[in-house]
């Protein structure tokens, strides 16, 4: 267990030294995802969307866009600052918290959708 903690918070000072230049090189939302979304528009139904890992928050664009609840965490503190930057900017409704994938701050089944991706 304290193996795992000192993991966790060398992780998190990695990423919250590398979100500046992170997010200089990824302002827009994977292509994947925009294309998946638009394919399956019709027959997605308006939902709970989890970002885990959601860094600036890109990926969520086209969901927050087409009416989905959307959440992101992060274990960064300066990924979730800049993600509330560019929800800001985007107009994103996104609702950020700071949490470790293995510890979601959420009630098992409360989402219906979960990304992740790197």
């Amino acid at each position: 267990m304290a193996k795992e903690l000192t993991t966790q918070k060398a992780q998190r000072r990695i990423w919250n030294t590398i979100a500046p230049n992170w997010n200089l090189s990824r302002q827009k939302p994977l292509q994947k995802i925009a294309l998946i979304l638009k394919e399956y528009a019709e027959t997605w139904q308006q939902g709970k969307i989890l970002d885990i890992g959601c860094g600036n928050c890109r990926n969520l664009l086209s969901f927050s866009y087409n009416g989905f609840s959307c959440y992101g965490i992060d274990f960064s503190n300066k990924m979730l600052e800049i993600a509330g930057k560019y929800c800001k900017k985007h107009m994103l409704n996104v609702n950020l918290k700071q949490a470790y994938a293995t510890k979601l701050p959420f009630k098992s089944q409360y989402f219906d959708y979960v990304l992740s991706i790197f």
